[in-house]
């Protein structure tokens, strides 16, 4: 059973709308969020309408925490695993590829100009 969410590369921003009961008024409700891949660890306050905004987040795979207070200082946890495809560019493949092409120009240039050099002092 697969729970993650794929976003594509190009993606500009993803809403997540968060459905949980609730018994009695709306304003108890408390909802926060975090992410793991941020810098900073905090929880953030999702709003009375319920929506979490996903925006600028670089691609990979990231896990997205969500607490709902039930009282006497207890929380209860839901994740939701995403993945934001990377674009070709960021990619592993491109840099071994960017670095192999770039090693074989340097070699190539060196072996040249060592042959040019070498056949004029003689």
């Amino acid at each position: 059973m697969n729970d993650t969410l794929y976003l594509k590369k190009d993606y500009h921003r993803a809403e997540l709308y968060i459905d949980i009961p609730f018994y009695g008024q709306k304003e108890n409700l408390v909802l926060e969020a975090q992410i793991d891949s941020t810098t900073d660890k905090k929880w953030n306050v999702i709003g009375d309408d319920r929506v979490l905004v996903l925006e600028k987040l670089p691609s990979g795979s990231h896990v997205l925490y969500i607490r709902s207070w039930i009282g006497n200082g207890k929380y209860t946890y839901k994740t939701l695993s995403f993945y934001i495809q990377p674009y070709f560019y960021e990619t592993v493949w491109f840099r071994i590829l960017t670095g192999a092409i770039i090693i074989t120009t340097m070699v190539a240039v060196i072996r040249w100009s060592y042959r040019r050099f070498s056949t004029q002092k003689k």
